[in-house]
């Protein structure tokens, strides 16, 4: 039988607000200006993985039709049961059959692979959109 686990996938500003300072540490140490990308650990012990978008802050799009608002340049991934407090509407839950870590999760040339979500932050900024598709 198999099993699934909840993981709530989008900008991770909107949901690590009480310990987004402690993220801004892992993900810049040091002095660096240099984004590090990939799992990390808080200090209390739940595990995340982040990657900067290709373009900055905006709305993405993953292969289901699912769009992901942005405005701290990054979408990631935690377990929705380490979410502290609401669940903000600016991502999406999902199902997944095994744990998002860095093993299957990526960026390579603008697109993010989180577990079975793949979200391309290549396109255009679609917030500027009407409905039609005209940008």
């Amino acid at each position: 039988m198999n099993s699934t686990e909840s993981w709530w996938i989008g900008d991770l500003g909107y949901v690590m607000i009480d310990v987004w300072g402690e993220v801004g540490d892992l993900m810049f140490p040091g002095d660096s200006e240099e984004e590090i990308m990939g799992e990390f650990r808080l200090k209390d012990g739940r595990q995340f993985v982040s990657y900067r978008t290709a373009y900055g802050d905006g709305e993405y799009i993953d292969q289901f039709g699912n769009p992901y608002e942005v405005d701290s340049g990054s979408i990631g991934a935690i377990r929705l049961s380490d979410i502290q407090g609401n669940i903000p509407s600016m991502g999406h839950v999902h199902e997944l059959s095994e744990p998002i870590t860095a093993a299957n999760s990526s960026y390579v040339n603008g697109v993010i692979t989180l577990g079975e979500v793949v979200i391309d932050t290549t396109g255009p900024d679609l917030s500027d959109c009407d409905e039609n598709g005209d940008c």
